[in-house]
Formats: structure tokens, sequence, C-alpha cells
């Protein structure tokens, strides 16, 4: 099975990210200084554990960086991680139409035809990001999605083929880290939601 190299390193770094348990984000972020900056005395022999397990975290980190160039190149190694810091930084629109097929292949997705537009909150519930088209609307309200990179506040909010990156791609982003693309078509009908 072919896959692109943001769709490979996203599946090595889940697998770290599955690892840690929620007290160990405090590792992810600086280890011992961030209990420090947090006030926490931990004993010496604490301190060291965290450290060790922090290297240990960036060593998995370089394993799988190293493993997508060996079968992918370095070139798209960088090039996989340029498209997740455009994503994580909100700078979708600045994804090319390849940096965006690969970044859509990676995350959960569907295809879907919008015709002349459908409603966001019917967009939401249909990706599975809104349980109900009240739950859609009140994730929208509170400034809780990001289409394209951009907070959508309005909740009769409409989405179309021209609002679709590249005309093909809507990048879905609810809270800090749930992602869900909608790949736009021209027949009509929906596609199951799948991950790649």
């Amino acid at each position: 099975m072919n896959t692109y190299p943001k769709e490979q390193l996203e599946r090595f770094l889940e697998a770290v990210d599955a690892a840690l348990d929620e007290p160990m984000e405090l590792i992810v972020i600086g280890g011992a200084a961030a209990a420090l900056h947090y006030g926490l005395r931990l004993p010496t022999r604490d301190i060291d554990t965290w450290n060790a397990i922090n290297a240990s975290l960036a060593q998995a980190v370089k394993k799988a960086r190293e493993v997508t160039g060996l079968v992918h190149g370095a070139a798209d190694v960088r090039e996989a991680e340029a498209i997740s810091d455009k994503l994580f930084s909100g700078d979708v629109k600045s994804l090319t139409l390849e940096q965006a097929a690969q970044a859509c292949q990676a995350m959960t997705h569907m295809e879907m035809t919008l015709g002349a537009g459908k409603p966001l909150t019917d967009v939401l519930t249909a990706t599975g990001l809104a349980e109900s088209k009240k739950r859609a609307r009140e994730l929208v309200a509170a400034g809780a999605i990001q289409v394209n990179g951009e907070p959508e506040t309005r909740v009769d909010a409409m989405v179309s083929r021209a609002r679709a990156l590249h005309g093909k791609y809507l990048i879905l982003r609810k809270g800090k880290k749930t992602y869900h693309a909608v790949v736009v078509r021209e027949p009509s009908g929906l596609a199951s939601s799948r991950k790649a």
C-alpha cells in the first residue's frame, strides 16, 4: 500500500503519543523545567526519571522521522513536517494542492457534494465533529470550529466549493486538535468517513 510521507509520519507519531498518559504531557513540554514552572517540588530521582522519559520520547520521534525518511526520503519528511506546522499554526490556506491532498489523506476524511452550498452545521454533523445540529451550532457559536484555518462563529455559515481549499478540500478543526477533512466532489451523495 502506497502512503504519503505525512500519513506515515503521523501514524508513527500517533503511536508515540498514544503511549503517553494525560499527566505525562508535562514531560513533553519540558520535563523537570515544566514541573518547576508549575511549582512542583520533585525528588531528584523523579526529575531524573522525567528527563529519561523525555529523552526516550525524543528518541522515538527521531526514529519515526528516520524510518519515514528511509521509505520516502529526507525531503519528504521535511515536507510532512511543514504540512503539520501549517495545520497546527492555522496557516491552512498556504498549503499547496499536493500538501492539502497529503494532509487530508492522513486525517479522517470523507467525500461530499456541496452543490450551491451546505450549512456548516450539516457538514459538522455529517463528519461526526458534532453529535447533533444543536451541538454543531453551540460549537460554532463558541468559536470552537475552524474552516481551512479560519475561525467560524456564524451559526448560519455555509460551505461550498468556492470556500474549499483549491476548490477541493475543506479542512475542519474542532478545538485544538480534532481534524476532519471533506473532499468536495461533483456527483451527488455522501461517502462514509474513513481514517487513512
